[in-house]
C-alpha cells in the first residue's frame, strides 16, 4: 500500500507467523505491527545482547542493508 509520502509499506511477517502469535495468545488482539515491536524490543534488549554477544559478533558482518 502506497502512503501519501510515496513509500510502500511491506510487512516483514507472514500471515502464518501472525497466526502463530495469535494462537499462542488466545483472547489477545495481536497485529503485525505488534509483532514487529515485540521482536524489535527483544533484539535490542540488553539481556539478549549480552546472552548472544558471541554469536552476534560473528553474524553482524554478514548483515547487509
Amino acid at each position: 500500500m502506497r502512503g501519501n509520502d510515496g513509500y510502500v509499506r511491506r510487512d516483514a511477517i507472514t500471515v502464518e507467523g501472525l497466526a502463530h502469535f495469535q494462537s499462542t495468545y488466545p483472547g489477545e488482539t495481536i497485529s503485525k505491527e505488534d509483532v514487529f515491536y515485540y521482536v524489535y524490543g527483544l533484539l535490542h534488549s540488553p539481556d539478549y545482547r549480552e546472552k548472544y554477544a558471541d554469536n552476534l559478533a560473528k553474524e553482524l558482518p554478514r548483515i547487509r542493508a
